[in-house]
């Protein structure tokens, strides 16, 4: 079987054996530092022929670009800004980092997910109408690193008819 020999960008050498399955694995015990890097991997096979390759590592440690997450305009009636609807599937609507992942959890439990698109856009719609009370919904970005980013939207329907403006007319006016 053959032997694989990983060195890091930081100069530290690890050595494993090619399992009978042709795979195998190594973790380094020092940490690579989060920038785009190569690492080698040489295989040296039973008769002591090698090949060497250059393998691109990026690590990403770093959080999403900001996340935003709000009551889409064509959603929120009346003020497009409260965030106070009669809509009981508002959209729910934002930007993060492109490719990245995002959950938007209801109240009631309903999970909705979308992928944010390349131009940083995402939104979702719930299925499920929302009760007409004040509440919040969980939002959460993660990256194709699987970093992460929250955000709560305060959502408010109010799907309650206004009280009947009843005027007095003045019969002597």
């Amino acid at each position: 079987l053959a032997i694989i020999t990983v060195v890091t960008p930081k100069g530290e050498t690890l050595s494993t054996k090619v399992d009978a399955l042709g795979n195998w694995s190594v973790t380094p015990s020092t940490p690579l530092d989060p920038v785009s890097q190569n690492i080698s991997v040489t295989q040296t096979d039973v008769a002591g022929n090698t090949a060497t390759t250059a393998v691109p590592v990026v690590i990403d440690a770093s959080a999403p670009t900001p996340l935003t997450a709000d009551v889409n305009a064509t959603s929120d009636s009346g003020n497009t800004t409260d965030n106070v609807t009669n809509d009981t599937t508002p959209t729910i609507s934002g930007s993060g980092e492109p490719l990245a992942t995002i959950t938007v959890v209801t109240p009631k439990g309903e999970t909705l997910s979308t992928i944010v698109d390349a131009s940083g856009n995402w939104s979702v719609t719930p299925l499920s109408p929302l009760d007409a009370v004040s509440q919040n919904l969980a939002v959460t970005e993660t990256d194709v690193a699987g970093n992460t980013a929250t955000a709560q939207v305060p959502v408010v329907i109010d799907t309650t008819a206004p009280t009947p403006l009843i005027a007095d007319v003045n019969p002597t006016s």
